[in-house]
């Protein structure tokens, strides 16, 4: 009898087993969620060689904009944006999901103040990326005072355009970019007078994704 009660719940577990592994890719699917499971086994791949840039091709520094825009407007329907299901060689395959009506906001930094960076942090088995963006405004006029007031508290998705025309992303909609500022009158002729503006955030999976270019953006008209 008893032999018969532990054959009947062996197999009442193979059977909820061969259950769960049928439907868990389901529910990843409706919840937006990534197995990282898929992620790490059998994902290795081999090393093929990290070189510089070819010669006779430019490669100029800085930026030229920041598109900018909150995470709350997303649209609520995306879980986040962008996920690394998103991103194919680098590269941010789906088009920034904002909401009906809302638009990037065009950020036009100081002469030479733009920046942004990216790196790896922790150790061995711990690692995960760090975004970081920067940038001046020349000015402390009534309108850029009340324009900076929207920053405060308030995680952004910041997309930058790079002198060569590659748009990068930085942040995404469940891990956003919360910036902090800083201005400054000047004491006299030839100081700086204006805003800086900083922030970062990490635990991300992946490096800043180039905006893929055949994908829109939703500016201003």
């Amino acid at each position: 009898m008893k032999f018969s009660k532990s054959l009947f719940g062996l197999a009442l577990a193979m059977i909820a087993g061969i259950a769960f592994a049928e439907v868990q890719p389901h529910i990843h699917q409706v919840l937006g969620l990534v197995d990282h499971s898929t992620l790490v086994m059998g994902a290795i791949t081999s090393l093929a060689g990290l070189k510089n840039l070819a010669d006779q091709l430019p490669n100029p520094p800085g930026g030229r904009r920041v598109f900018a825009v909150l995470a709350a407007d997303l649209d609520d329907a995306v879980i986040d944006w962008p996920r690394i299901a998103d991103i194919t060689a680098s590269e941010c395959t789906v088009a920034i999901p904002v909401k009906a009506g809302k638009t990037l906001a065009v950020i036009t930094p100081a002469e030479n103040s733009l920046d942004a960076t990216f790196e790896n942090q922790g150790d061995r088995n711990y690692m995960a990326y760090k975004h970081a963006i920067m940038f001046d405004i020349a000015g402390l006029s009534q309108t850029q005072l009340t324009e900076a007031a929207k920053f405060m508290n308030a995680g952004c998705i910041f997309l930058v355009e790079e002198h060569d025309e590659t748009v990068k992303i930085y942040g995404t909609k469940l891990n956003p970019i919360t910036l902090k500022q800083k201005g400054q009158l000047g004491k006299k002729g030839g100081d700086k007078k204006g805003m800086s503006f900083s922030g970062d955030n990490d635990s991300f999976m992946f490096a800043p994704p180039i905006y893929k270019t055949t994908l829109a953006l939703p500016l201003p008209v």
